[in-house]
């Protein structure tokens, strides 16, 4: 990767974390202004969080709008806009989509499954959580660029029919991934509690607050390899049935069975309820690790 295809990656790399970071700066600025009634606003409660969160998540979609024209722009292969489509295209695209879909939807309701029981843990382990969620989503939001980057520069290759090349480069991004995820392995759980300091909360919900960090921080480097070879390198072969079956079987029936187990028959708190759903994960990486060294994924789409 040098010359241009360097710069677009990196382009494709930043993009996102920008736009995650002014999303978090925003939704928590936000949250301090409208939950607590500051700088004139009236104090809103959790109407206040649902608007910032609203809010940050319209900044998200128009600064990766911002970005998506920007590389447009500076694309030598200019894409050609067009509602004209052959009806078998229009039926692979759905064929390609749909698995996208339904699997965005299934992963988005164990989110909600999961901060359901996370709040039947009492306030303490739902504070706590929650002061993790923005340090979380600016780090995912940074490594997500690799897999935005992945999908791009793979599918580029695999259009090409360079097949080889495009396995060398998905094997090379896949370490920058897991270079960058245990940078911030070590730095989070350097100043976790530092972090957690921030918040004027009780020390206890600091506590598990910086507990959930470091747990986080250690599952960071599987977090990182799937969302690039879920989410970008596999997926860019078309392959979308096998990464939505993955993502069914880890969240459904991997995760989501053993944070219910941990929280309702064990009784654990929320760090260890929390570990515990993670490790589906594990699996994720397992299963894509063996779909990545097959090759089958490598076809293109053209």
């Amino acid at each position: 990767m040098t010359g241009g295809s360097g710069s677009s990656f990196a382009m494709l790399c930043t993009i996102p974390f920008l736009a995650r970071l002014g999303a978090v700066a925003v939704n928590t600025g936000l949250n301090y202004v409208l939950i607590f009634g500051k700088a004139g606003f009236a104090s809103m409660g959790i109407k206040g969080a649902a608007t910032a969160t609203l809010v940050s998540q319209l900044l998200n979609m128009f600064l990766i709008l911002i970005g998506f024209i920007i590389c447009i722009k500076n694309d030598e292969n200019k894409p050609v806009m067009s509602l004209h489509f052959r009806k078998i295209t229009i039926w692979e695209y759905f064929i390609m989509i749909m698995p996208i879909l339904i699997s965005e939807f299934l992963w988005s309701l164990g989110q909600n499954v999961e901060s359901a029981v996370y709040g039947h843990l009492g306030t303490t382990s739902l504070a706590a959580y929650t002061i993790t969620c923005p340090i979380q989503s600016l780090i995912i939001g940074a490594l997500s660029g690799l897999s935005a980057a992945s999908g791009v520069m793979i599918g580029k290759r695999l259009g090409k029919k360079q097949y080889d090349d495009a396995y060398t480069e998905s094997r090379k991004i896949m370490y920058a991934g897991l270079f960058g995820s245990f940078l911030v392995l070590l730095l989070l759980i350097l100043f976790a509690g530092t972090y957690a300091g921030f918040y004027r909360v009780d020390q206890s919900v600091k506590e598990t607050g910086k507990m959930l960090l470091i747990v986080f921080a250690l599952y960071a480097p599987v977090k990182v390899e799937n969302m690039i070879l879920g989410g970008g390198i596999i997926r860019s072969g078309g392959n979308t049935k096998i990464i939505m079956i993955i993502d069914i079987i880890g969240t459904w029936c991997i995760g989501i069975p053993l944070c219910i187990i941990a929280a309702y028959v064990f009784q654990w708190g929320i760090v260890g309820v929390y570990a515990l759903f993670t490790t589906e994960e594990i699996f994720r990486l397992i299963i894509s690790l063996i779909i990545f060294r097959k090759r089958k994924w490598m076809r293109s789409l053209s």
